[in-house]
């Protein structure tokens, strides 16, 4: 399979810094986040619910637009409320999988994926991502005809074939049972590897998911940073830290 491997630095490739107002039951609050990701670093994102951690996504995906922010990846600036630049969504290499999986379901699985191409970009050939999925069997099939795993898994797969060079996934296997989330983590780790991306954020609750497909787990609370840390197995029982702790705005670690 055709990929691009990223190469290791440790100079910026993705980076942001976003605000926007935030509402929850109980009241009001403001999401404040500024984060830098290097090339092949892949990211977890922690925090309860309503903590803001879709709504980031949203932003970065330019689906939702913040109050004061910006988004750069490389020397292309996507986002800068200052000079008031706004690249729209469809022009920035990023590819967004929600838990939902939003197919079309007037179009079998093959033509899903040719759908998603970027004529302008280089991706994958449709042959080679449905076998990267286990769905080559399946190519002719509708989402009607299709398990709730390899719905998930034909997602996946058409986001792919846009080519992204940000992977931006938000809980895409909270709704699995534990025999097809097993079968999923193995599959992301597979495009890790393969380097078909160029960096990640994966939203997850499950902080042992979160050790096995990131190298970075970052919590936010109330729509701020408060911790950030290195995935290892050395840290796979101790949990994030759940109490109030100061505010921080940045990716340095904050415990």
């Amino acid at each position: 399979m055709t990929h691009r491997k990223p190469e290791a630095t440790t100079a910026p490739l993705f980076s942001f810094s976003l605000r926007k107002p935030l509402a929850f039951a109980a009241g009001e609050s403001l999401l404040d986040i500024r984060l830098s990701l290097t090339s092949g670093q892949w990211l977890a994102l922690q925090g309860s619910s309503g903590a803001g951690k879709t709504t980031l996504l949203r932003l970065l995906a330019g689906l939702d637009s913040p109050s004061v922010g910006h988004i750069r990846f490389g020397d292309e600036v996507w986002l800068n409320t200052e000079t008031s630049q706004q690249v729209p969504t469809c022009q920035r290499q990023i590819g967004l999988v929600f838990q939902e999986h939003a197919l079309f379901p007037h179009m079998n699985a093959r033509r899903q994926i040719d759908f998603a191409r970027r004529p302008d970009q280089p991706a994958p050939p449709t042959d080679e991502l449905l076998a990267l999925v286990g769905l080559e069997q399946l190519a002719d099939r509708y989402p009607s005809e299709l398990s709730g795993g390899q719905k998930q898994r034909l997602a996946l797969a058409r986001t792919l074939a846009s080519s992204p060079r940000v992977l931006l996934l938000d809980e895409p296997l909270s709704a699995l049972d534990p025999e097809l989330r097993r079968a999923m983590q193995a599959l992301l780790q597979r495009i890790r590897e393969a380097g078909l991306v160029d960096c990640a954020i994966l939203v997850t609750h499950d902080l042992a998911e979160a050790h096995q497909l990131a190298d970075r787990i970052v919590r936010i609370q109330h729509g701020r940073i408060h911790a950030d840390r290195p995935a290892g197995a050395s840290f796979l029982r101790l949990p994030l830290p759940l109490t109030k702790e100061p505010s921080c705005h940045s990716s340095a670690a904050c415990f």
